[in-house]
């Protein structure tokens, strides 16, 4: 009885409080403490559970804290932290839901910190008070480390604080609040969880976005930006008064949005002048220079032009010819110039351009110091660039460098403060150990390589949230062609489409997203493992990819010879003649696209066969079925083609061939060159479950070539050739260990030169299950 009446007068008192009117509020729970502290004893004392005593002392504690002063609230908030804990072990329902997910009483501690912080910043966020946004800060540094990750509160918190950044930004014009307030939003959106927590985070991310935009003029923000602003003001009821200002937001944004090519326009104008009338000699020449440069490849990001590439990068070489060896922003200057011109080397295929950017990077990242913090971010841009070249040029040194440069990158990112940075060295990572996955089969790189991606997109911000998934996508399918799993296509296929959704307007990069799903869909249609409409779907998104992918763009052949056997598939399924005189169309049309000598001209060549083929059948051609077995034979001889495609390419010229003529000489002749190339399927440089995997793909063609060579009479031949493909399996079974353990132990570096070696004579290097279709039959 003496709890209940301590209870209800104190319950009384905490009603009547004003918590506007701080000084009055503290005056009332004055006259409180003794009966607070005698409820308190009583309840400790007492054996049983007593859910009114206990939230009563919650509430008025926690009050008690928020009104006093800073720094003299200490002993309340560890009564309510530890009153909130102890109920969160006996009954959790006497909690308020804020504090359910929370581990202990410092997670309880620190938020009941983030509230009191919410609250000052509410009372004086129009008053713009210095030392309250200070004190806001100050608090919600301090709670922030106390509250784990996985619970949704932080991001509530981490949203906070972009706020109170923001509003000491607009108040006192410090540069580094903006760029702290984009930080913390980040973090906001990406710990958020309930539907209103993540509109409220995305709000505040959007405005510091938007808010830098005016500082930096950088479009992809301004994009960010509305984006965000658009899903918060969708996620939010009308109902909630919070509607109407975050709509009004999203309309100034999309007005500022519509001059941002006038804005790009005039400071690409504004900077030739100035670049015009300043001598050469002047000491802000390159400074300016560098505006120039950053105007021009910004203006491309949105409009796609080459020629502002093109000038923008020779702006960038000229600002960095400019800059005196003492410069601190040369580093800088050269990183820009190495990315752009990375990025003209993967828009238009250009070879000098990556060596360039590969040379000018490596540059830049001599010249900072270990203790940098631009480090992380010059080691994940050099990763990316040799990865490209090492794919280029089948360069094992270059993709084992990109590995180890991309694993430092990722152990500085800790120390990154900007969610870019934390996630470019993620996506080189995943990326280069993908690639080294596909060629060597060791899957522990893949395992860590899917890791990477996935930690990638859990850092990734909406400017390169597309990306990350594309990457994880790319990964995923490499695991759902090693265990065969329609699980995992399933999953490669749905971030491939989440990937294609969070594509940026601008993202240049759209036509990848679009032609990675669209190969996807067509792998699922061709496995039989998906919906009916997979195959027509994937015509249609691969059709939408070519039509942003400009002439001699050098994955045009790439998606050219792709549509194409998306078109023989549905030719095939409807036996359509049309489609099938499409699909030769577009096949040749990629092969014409490639250079003269290309690893892929193979591969293409095999598919307008293979296009050819099917031709014939539905039109009765023999002329077609002729020119398909001339130019499989054709594939089957190139010493630079995959040896999977060679023998491919043999094993449909000795089917077509034997078709056309039973018992034909030439028919065996074509088999005989496929069982001849079957001791390079599994190189010793493989990994043995990769080796055995690749040898499953060809395990019957031995048996058919014999089979062929019975057919023309010559039982002898016929004898060799299976012998032939009975000693491939019985040298794997002999070789069942890893043939460079013992020299790696002694000689790594002999070691690893054999491998590469090893790698090049046994012609595997390209990822060979990325985008060409289904073998022809055997």
């Amino acid at each position: 009885m003496q709890m209940a009446a301590l209870s209800v007068r104190l319950d009384a008192r905490i009603k009547g409080i004003d918590i506007t009117n701080g000084a009055a509020g503290l005056a009332v729970l004055a006259a409180g403490i003794e009966d607070a502290a005698r409820l308190r004893r009583a309840l400790e004392e007492s054996r049983e559970t007593h859910a009114i005593a206990t939230v009563v002392l919650i509430k008025f504690h926690s009050l008690h804290h928020h009104l006093l002063p800073a720094g003299e609230g200490a002993q309340d908030l560890r009564i309510a932290a530890r009153l909130i804990d102890t109920a969160l072990k006996s009954n959790p329902a006497l909690v308020p839901e804020a504090f359910r997910g929370c581990r202990n009483a410092d997670e309880v501690a620190a938020l009941l910190v983030a509230d009191r912080a919410r609250r000052i910043l509410t009372e004086t966020e129009a008053a713009g008070d210095r030392s309250a946004l200070d004190e806001v800060i100050g608090l919600l540094h301090a709670a922030l480390p106390d509250i784990s990750t996985g619970n949704p509160q932080r991001g509530v918190a981490a949203s906070l604080l972009s706020a109170a950044y923001l509003t000491r930004f607009l108040r006192f014009q410090e540069p580094e609040d903006c760029d702290q307030a984009v930080s913390a939003g980040r973090e906001g959106v990406r710990r958020s969880s309930s539907p209103p927590d993540v509109a409220r985070a995305q709000f505040h991310l959007g405005r510091a976005l938007l808010i830098r935009y005016t500082r930096t003029t950088n479009s992809t923000e301004l994009e960010e930006g509305i984006g965000l602003l658009r899903a918060s003001v969708s996620a939010t009821p009308e109902a909630d008064p919070a509607h109407q200002q975050r709509r009004a937001a999203l309309a100034a944004a999309l007005q500022s949005a519509e001059q941002v090519e006038g804005l790009l326009d005039d400071g690409v104008a504004l900077s030739r002048a100035v670049v015009e009338i300043t001598d050469d000699d002047d000491p802000h020449r390159a400074q300016r220079l560098e505006g120039l440069g950053f105007f021009l490849v910004g203006r491309y990001y949105k409009s796609g032009s080459l020629s502002d590439l093109d000038e923008g990068i020779d702006a960038l070489r000229a600002a960095v010819t400019a800059s005196s060896d003492g410069d601190e922003e040369l580093p800088w200057r050269k990183v820009q110039l190495g990315e752009s011109l990375f990025l003209r080397a993967q828009q238009a295929g250009t070879v000098t351009d990556l060596d360039d950017a590969v040379e000018v990077t490596r540059d830049a990242l001599s010249l900072v110091s270990e203790g940098d913090p631009r480090r992380a971010a010059y080691l994940a841009a050099l990763a990316g660039q040799l990865r490209i070249r090492a794919e280029r040029n089948s360069s094992v040194e270059d993709l084992d460098q990109s590995i180890t440069l991309g694993r430092t990158a990722v152990a500085l990112t800790p120390q990154a403060h900007d969610a870019q940075e934390n996630s470019n060295g993620f996506i080189n990572l995943s990326g280069a150990l993908g690639t080294r996955f596909a060629w060597f089969g060791a899957l522990s790189d893949l395992r860590e390589a899917i890791d990477a991606s996935r930690a990638a997109v859990a850092t990734a911000y909406s400017g390169n949230r597309a990306l990350c998934l594309s990457n994880l996508s790319a990964n995923l399918e490499r695991l759902a062609t090693w265990s065969q799993e329609p699980a995992d296509l399933d999953a490669a296929l749905e971030t491939a489409r989440a990937a294609v959704d969070a594509c940026l307007r601008s993202d240049q990069d759209r036509k990848r997203y679009l032609a990675n799903l669209a190969a996807l869909l067509g792998k699922r249609a061709m496995l039989g493992a998906g919906p009916p409409g997979d195959l027509d779907e994937a015509i249609e998104v691969s059709q939408a990819a070519l039509d942003l992918t400009p002439v001699g763009h050098e994955d045009r052949p790439r998606w050219l010879t792709g549509r194409a056997l998306l078109l023989r598939s549905r030719a095939e399924r409807d036996r359509a003649a049309a489609d099938a005189a499409d699909a030769v169309t577009l096949a040749q049309a990629a092969l014409d696209a490639l250079p003269a000598v290309h690893t892929d001209r193979g591969q293409l060549l095999s598919n307008i066969a293979l296009c050819l083929h099917l031709h014939a059948e539905l039109s009765a051609s023999s002329a077609d079925a002729r020119q398909a077995i001339g130019l499989w034979s054709k594939a089957a001889g190139l010493a630079t083609s995959p040896v999977m495609a060679r023998i491919t390419a043999a094993r449909a010229a000795g089917y077509a061939e034997a078709s056309l003529n039973p018992g034909s000489r030439a028919a065996a002749d074509l088999y005989a060159a496929a069982v001849a190339l079957l001791p390079l399927v599994a190189s010793r440089a493989i990994e043995r479950r990769s080796q055995e995997q690749r040898l499953q793909s060809v395990v019957d063609v031995a048996g058919d070539a014999a089979a062929c060579a019975l057919s023309a009479g010559h039982a002898d031949r016929a004898v060799e050739l299976l012998e032939q493909g009975r000693n491939v399996i019985w040298n794997q079974t002999l070789d069942a260990h890893d043939d460079f353990a013992d020299l790696r132990a002694d000689h790594g570096d002999l070691a690893d030169r054999l491998r590469a070696i090893s790698l090049a004579l046994s012609d595997t290097l390209p990822d060979e299950t990325d985008f060409f279709g289904p073998p022809a039959p055997p």
